[in-house]
């Protein structure tokens, strides 16, 4: 049987909260930093496609 962080009992309905596995300070460090990267990863990709879209704009409005 799996083992749950916490049960609920709502009426009739059963809630089962699953929590994830324990991590080192090294996963977490790794994972967070994984996450910043793809941050900054989308922040570049969205400004350089802003950066097109004004000059595309620019073009047309002489």
């Amino acid at each position: 049987m799996q083992e749950y962080a916490r049960t609920y009992k709502i009426e009739g309905t059963t809630v089962h909260i699953v929590a994830p596995a324990p991590k080192s300070k090294e996963e977490i460090d790794r994972i967070l930093k994984d996450y910043h990267q793809a941050g900054w990863e989308i922040i570049m990709e969205l400004m350089e496609k802003s950066k097109k879209s004004c000059n595309f704009s620019k073009a047309f409005m002489k």
